[in-house]
Formats: C-alpha cells, sequence, structure tokens
C-alpha cells in the first residue's frame, strides 16, 4: 500500500491529480456501542454523531487545489444506536444557545425520520492552505455511515481521497511564496507529526541546504517602543534575531486595504525569516482582525483574532476574504455546516501573541514575561491551581441537555498525568442543589481563588464569563420539577478586575481563562489586569464567546497544557509553539472555527513554561541521505544514475515518463557498494524510481532539447 501511495503521490502529481489511500481507524464493538480509535466528530448538528477520520496532506509545493474527491465501497457490519450531534454551547450567551438547541432539534427530526444513509458522501473538504512551506489540505473521510431509521451501520475499510490540483504560474504571488520557503525546515517536525503523507512527499520537500527562522518580529505603534526595549536585549542576548517594526512604517510602505492586511502582507513578505510575532498596544493601535464565521451574518457576532496574522499561506483575495465581500472568515453556512464562502486556514506559519496594553503597563508586563521566562524552579512553574464550576446542568430550562461540569475536565488533565494531582490544588462547585460529585482540595468560591493563586505556575479555570470577571453558576433551589430553571439559577461572582490586586503576585502563572470574552480587546479586561499586575505572565483567553465542544470536552486548554508539559517533542515547552500545536488539535478534532478565532495568546509567544537558561535551540534538520542521484538535471538526453547504499541489498532502478508508463529499468540487481550506471532518455518528463525492500524514492528528471 505505501508502495501505490508514493507511486500516485509522485507520477500522478505533476500530471495534476494525485491519490492518496486513507484506510479506516481502528474500530472495537462491544455490544451496541461502537468505540474508534483517535476518531473525530464533525458532522452537522442534529445529525447521527458516526465518526469520521481527519487528515492532512501535502500537495506539490504552492499547488493550488482545483477540487477534491472521495471514493469507497460501504459494506453494513449490524445494527447500533447512533445519538445525533449536539450543538455546541456558548458559556455566556443564553440566547445563541437556544438558537442552537431549536436548530438541533429541527435536523434532529428531519435526519432521524429519512430512511437514508448518513452521510452520503465518502468525505469533505476541511481546510486548504499551508504549513509553513509545505501545500496542505485537510480532509475528513467517512469510514463510517449510519441509517438512523433501520439503524443499520456501513462501514468502509478504505477511502482513496483524489485531489485535482494545478501549478501557480511562474514569478506569481504563490510561486514567489513557496521559492522563500524552498530550503526553510522551521516547522518540519510540525508537518512530520501532522501531514499524514509526509514521508512520501519529501521527494517534493527534502532540501540539501536547510534554513531555519530565527526571526523574532515585534509590532506596535513608535510610541511604544521603550515598552520593549529590555524584552528585545533579553531576547537578542538569546540569540533570537530581533525586528521591531512600527505600524507607521508598515502603513507606508505596505500593499494594503487596511492595516491589518498590510500588517498580515508584511509578515508574508518576510516569512523566511519569522518564527515568532509579537503585537504590542491595545486594540486601537495595534488591531485584530474580525472576523464573521457565519456566512454574511454580521449580527451573530464579530469575532476579533490573531489567527489571520499566523495562517500567512495565501492572499487574503484567496483565503480570509476570497469571496471579496466586506465579511471576513466565513467558514459556515446558516446551519453551521462547514460551507463557508471564504477559505482560511487553521495551521498557523508563525507563532503569535499579543500584549494588549500600551506603555507605560506594557513595559512592566515585559518585565514579567522575562522573570517568569528566566525562572526555573520546577516546583513552582509544575504546581497548578484548578478552580471549575458547573457550566451547565443536566436539562437546564427544560433544553434536555447534558450535565457539563468543569471538574470532569480538570479531572481528566490529572489522570492522564498532565497535570501533577499531588501538586495541584482543585476547587470543585460544593454548594447548591446537584453539586460537583468529585472531590477537591476545597471548595469552589471567590476567597479560595484569591487565597490559593499562590506559588502556582499554571492556573486554569472553567466558569461562565464576561470581559471583567467570572463567576459560578449555582442552582439554588427548586420549585418541584427537579429541572434547574432560570429563576432557581444563580451566578456569584468568582474573580473580577477589582480581586486581581489581592493575588500574591511574586510568583507569576501561565493562566488559562477559558471563561467566555476574558480577553475581549476592545475593554480594559481581567485579561489585562492579571498582566499587568504580574499575576500572569502569560494568558490564553477568549476575544469573545467561547464554546463547549462535547466531542473534544477538554478543549483547546486540555491540548495546550499536553502539548506544553508532557507532549514536547515538537514544542520543547516553548508557550507560543504549544498554543499553536494546541489550536491545530483542537481544529482537527471538532472544525468549530469560533474557539479558532477566539481562544488568543496574550504573551511573548518566545516564552518557554520552564524558563530559558541557555542560548535559542538550533534544532538542526536530519536531512535524509538520498538512496540515490541523477545528474545533470536537466540533461539533453544521457543522464547518469549513482547509487550509494548503506549495506548489501537488492535494487531495481526504473524510469516512468509523466503519464506513469513504465519506459525502462535500468538496474535490477544486488548492489553492495556504490554503483554508477547511465542511460540515455528523449526529451520530456520523467521518474526515476529507486527501490529496495524496504525503501522507494522518486527523483524527477527533465530532457531537454
Amino acid at each position: 500500500m505505501r508502495y501505490i501511495t508514493a507511486l500516485c503521490l509522485v507520477i500522478f502529481g505533476w500530471a495534476e491529480v494525485m491519490y492518496v489511500d486513507i484506510p479506516a481507524p481502528e474500530y472495537n464493538i462491544h455490544g451496541d456501542a461502537l468505540t474508534v480509535d483517535n476518531a473525530t466528530y464533525k458532522l452537522s448538528i442534529g445529525a447521527p454523531d458516526v465518526p469520521c477520520r481527519t487528515v492532512t496532506l501535502a500537495v506539490p509545493p504552492g499547488a493550488i487545489i482545483d477540487n477534491v474527491r472521495f471514493h469507497g465501497a460501504r459494506h453494513e457490519i449490524g445494527t447500533f444506536t447512533i445519538q445525533p450531534k449536539l450543538p455546541p454551547l456558548s458559556l455566556s450567551d443564553a440566547q445563541i444557545n437556544k438558537k442552537l438547541n431549536e436548530l438541533y432539534e429541527k435536523q434532529r427530526v428531519q435526519y432521524y425520520s429519512n430512511n437514508i444513509i448518513y452521510p452520503g458522501e465518502y468525505g469533505s473538504l476541511q481546510s486548504k492552505g499551508g504549513l509553513r512551506k509545505y501545500s496542505v489540505v485537510t480532509v475528513d473521510c467517512y469510514h463510517f455511515a449510519y441509517n438512523p431509521v433501520t439503524q443499520q451501520l456501513f462501514y468502509t475499510p478504505n477511502i482513496t481521497v483524489e485531489i485535482n490540483y494545478h501549478m501557480p504560474q511562474p514569478g506569481s504571488d504563490r510561486a514567489a511564496f513557496w521559492e522563500r520557503l524552498k530550503d526553510d525546515i522551521t516547522f518540519d517536525k510540525i508537518a512530520a507529526e501532522k501531514i499524514y503523507n509526509y514521508e512520501q512527499v519529501q521527494t517534493w520537500y527534502r532540501t540539501l541546504t536547510p534554513t531555519r527562522a530565527n526571526g523574532f518580529h515585534i509590532i506596535l505603534q513608535s510610541s511604544q517602543t521603550d515598552a520593549v526595549n529590555d524584552l528585545v536585549s533579553y531576547r537578542q542576548s538569546q540569540g533570537f534575531d530581533v525586528h521591531v517594526v512600527t505600524t507607521e512604517h508598515i502603513d507606508s510602505t505596505v500593499d494594503g486595504t487596511d492595516l491589518p492586511q498590510k500588517i498580515r502582507n508584511y509578515l508574508r513578505a518576510n516569512i523566511a525569516d519569522i518564527q515568532y510575532a509579537l503585537f504590542v498596544g491595545f486594540i486601537t493601535n495595534m488591531p485584530m482582525r474580525y472576523t464573521v464565521p457565519v456566512n454574511n451574518s454580521p449580527g451573530w457576532y464579530y469575532l476579533p483574532t490573531d489567527l489571520y496574522y499566523g495562517d500567512l499561506t495565501d492572499p487574503d483575495s484567496l483565503s480570509w476574504n476570497s469571496d471579496g465581500d466586506a465579511y471576513y472568515g466565513e467558514v459556515f453556512n446558516s446551519n453551521y455546516d462547514p460551507l463557508g464562502d471564504d477559505d482560511p486556514d487553521y495551521h498557523q506559519d508563525i507563532h503569535v501573541g499579543r500584549i494588549p496594553v500600551d506603555h507605560p503597563t506594557a513595559a512592566a508586563i515585559c518585565s514579567t514575561i522575562i522573570a517568569f521566562d528566566s525562572n526555573t524552579d520546577a516546583s513552582y512553574k509544575e504546581a497548578a491551581l484548578l478552580p471549575a464550576s458547573i457550566p451547565f446542568y443536566e436539562n437546564e430550562n427544560h433544553g434536555g441537555g447534558p450535565l457539563w461540569d468543569g471538574a470532569g475536565d480538570m479531572e481528566a488533565l490529572m489522570d492522564a498525568g498532565i497535570i501533577d494531582r499531588g501538586n495541584a490544588v482543585y476547587l470543585y462547585e460544593m454548594a447548591g442543589l446537584g453539586p460537583s460529585t468529585y472531590s477537591c482540595t476545597d471548595s469552589l468560591c471567590r476567597m479560595n481563588q484569591i487565597a490559593y493563586w499562590d506559588r502556582k505556575g499554571i492556573m486554569y479555570e472553567y466558569h461562565h464569563g464576561s470581559p471583567t470577571s467570572y463567576a459560578r453558576l449555582i442552582w439554588t433551589w427548586d420549585d418541584g420539577d427537579s429541572v434547574p430553571e432560570d429563576a432557581e439559577l444563580q451566578f456569584l461572582l468568582c474573580l473580577s478586575v477589582s480581586d486581581v490586586s489581592q493575588i500574591n503576585n511574586d510568583y507569576s502563572s501561565t493562566t488559562i481563562l477559558r471563561s467566555c470574552s476574558c480577553g475581549k480587546p476592545t475593554v480594559y479586561n481581567i485579561t489585562m489586569e492579571l498582566m499587568a499586575q504580574g499575576v500572569s505572565s502569560s494568558v490564553i483567553s477568549g476575544s469573545g464567546l467561547v464554546w463547549a465542544i462535547f466531542s473534544d470536552r477538554g478543549g483547546v486548554p486540555h491540548h495546550f497544557l499536553e502539548r506544553l508539559l508532557v507532549d514536547t517533542t515538537v514544542t520543547h515547552g516553548v508557550i507560543g509553539d504549544a498554543f499553536t500545536l494546541a489550536k491545530i488539535d483542537f481544529m482537527d478534532a471538532t472544525g468549530w472555527w469560533p474557539n479558532g478565532y477566539v481562544l488568543t495568546h496574550f504573551c511573548d509567544p518566545t516564552t518557554r513554561h520552564m524558563g530559558r537558561v541557555t542560548s535559542v535551540e538550533t534544532h538542526t534538520q536530519t536531512t535524509p541521505t538520498p538512496l540515490f542521484s541523477v545528474y545533470p538535471n536537466p540533461t539533453t538526453r544521457s543522464l547518469t544514475i549513482h547509487m550509494q547504499p548503506s549495506t548489501s541489498r537488492d535494487v531495481q532502478i526504473d524510469v516512468f515518463d509523466n503519464t506513469g508508463r513504465l519506459v525502462q529499468t535500468v538496474f535490477s540487481g544486488t548492489v553492495e557498494a556504490s554503483r554508477t550506471l547511465t542511460t540515455e532518455l528523449s526529451t520530456g518528463i520523467y521518474f526515476v524510481r529507486y527501490q529496495d525492500a524496504e525503501q522507494t524514492e522518486f527523483q524527477k528528471v527533465v530532457v531537454v532539447k
């Protein structure tokens, strides 16, 4: 199978079509229950919540996707009860939750009364764009399908993804973008993990002269430059190539329709030199991009995002505003299906962060960041405060929804070993009717949060929020129907802007505010106050509504802490890197763009959670030694092929033309040491294949007159 995939990728790739086989994930059946390994759940609200497999595929550098098709063959594997997909829930907007619940009920009735298999297709396109130098498409493969009337479950063991594309015109913006990145390996570790066909496409992407970006670009108004002087010196001492760039300079020298687009175009033009970008200043001075996730629905919400600055693959006209209207980031139709008018990509090409206030407060925040970054006290950095409320009670307001106790999310972190239970304080809801059933360090309340927030390197809360505070929801009494209703529910303040000064700021924390709108940038908010007071050196919070997603309960915070503290092979414990990976993890799992938009990293993205005590690491690429080489290339007729295997092995060298037809077998036999062959070819494009028992590799050859 691997050989077939490689053959299709290379030979058919240059014919502007490629095929990749995606096998189904492992699954188990226990009675009426179906469990699927590493499944994602991203189908329509109210539809049968069948598992799918999400994969990101690389295509040739700079390839422009025309369409993606899916092929497979289903067979029945039994009868099951598959529940409908629950809607996401906002943590602060009851009206939009009501609308989503109404949509859920409408579509549930529609799907479960139709005697048809759902989904009818074998897959769908989720996004297209790039992961730095890698051109990628992300697809959802539907290996399972369900008839809700007959309860039959259908299975497709293998789905073939057909990607039709064309290459950009030489000299075009897209061609120039990839030319700048052809030797770049800055995100290769991310690519190796996230791209399904990474090994097979190295014949396109491998470089013998690898380069790694080390640029740290700080963008701000000229009046704010003094705020970052100490941070600039500190990062330069660690080996970063720091550039301080003013918005005035960008505004006067870079093309664009507004300042956000000019900033993004500046980043695109300089991407080969940039690994990290930090935006400094209040939003009126350092803007975010406002997005509208539902097509032509500005009344839904304008969501400010910095993801716009992280995804740099294509210009706005081919990505964030591809339909050319006034609304950026349209990704859903009115039913929240992924049929948007725009084409943003959630795979960031640089790591971004933001200090959301002006000088002199920004200067104080920089000092806090430096102190945190240089502190190597593991007992403090690994200590955690985990206060969690009950965001949603079971059948709240007769809506039929399940219980969501935030304590369960904290317990999942500790059970997985991401947070050390012995080094954590966890505060859960013990008051009211239906309190948390989990044991805890102490009860959840305002004074306990303030008191326990001392010498904690991590603080992660989960409540209902507003820009200036977050609160717990308590079921205080019942009218006898055993259903929590609005009149019986009460919000009690857990932390507000005015409380922050009471928290010990001798040891700042990496803070996650999962409550809604705690990072709303247009007003002075609790995120800003935590950073201004030195309580938090880094805050991840929402610039707007934050959503609870049932298919990925831990959401971005769980992925972030796992990437930051445990799975550090790619991130090396750097906060910006961990946040970038966490958002990709979340989007792969859910496809819920609003959280991808609003969850924002308020901090210097180069900050390492465990402290940076030496110079910047120079991660070198282990460039695979080519199995063979061909030269000259291009050639006029005669071609030399040189093999140098590390051990004696049986080898076959074949030449294919551009249609995939075998032209000749140049060699078939045992090679014990280096060996050189020659052959002659007529004018055209060819692919030379080296194959032994363990490996297959292709190289493209051009023969000219």
